[in-house]
């Protein structure tokens, strides 16, 4: 297990600011809770996922 030291870059105020190389490969669905592989959505210039089980479509932030 990485400590936060391992991943800061720099606190500003209270918040501390930090790499995160896992970030969006693998979310859960939020109604079901299933694993769920997130996609780029260019026309919403972000990351989207979408279950297949549930049909919930979300945009991560």
């Amino acid at each position: 297990m990485k400590k936060i030291s391992d991943n800061f870059i720099m606190k500003i105020g209270e918040r501390i600011l930090h790499k995160n190389e896992g970030d969006h490969k693998i979310v859960r669905c939020p109604i079901c809770n299933r694993e769920i592989e997130p996609y780029w959505e260019p026309r919403y210039n972000g990351v989207r996922a979408s279950c297949s089980v549930c049909g919930t479509n979300w945009q991560e932030s």
